[in-house]
């Protein structure tokens, strides 16, 4: 059997990639606390009256 060399990063790759695996946690830990995280209570809008009606601005008011 042929043993074939390993491949090694370059120091600048090797960086990269512990950036991107340590930013991924972070994002990840990130999102695990805001989904545990109580909702935020929005209270309801206030009430609308609608006024279903045909003869609404028949008359002209303008001055």
């Amino acid at each position: 059997m042929i043993a074939l060399p390993r491949p090694r990063l370059r120091s600048d790759e090797l960086i990269g990639l512990i950036i991107a695996v340590v930013a991924h946690l972070a994002l990840i830990v990130a999102l695990t606390v805001h989904a545990l995280r109580a909702p935020a209570v929005i209270p309801p809008p206030p009430r609308v009256t609608v006024n279903l009606t045909e003869e609404v601005g028949l008359v002209n008011e303008g001055p």
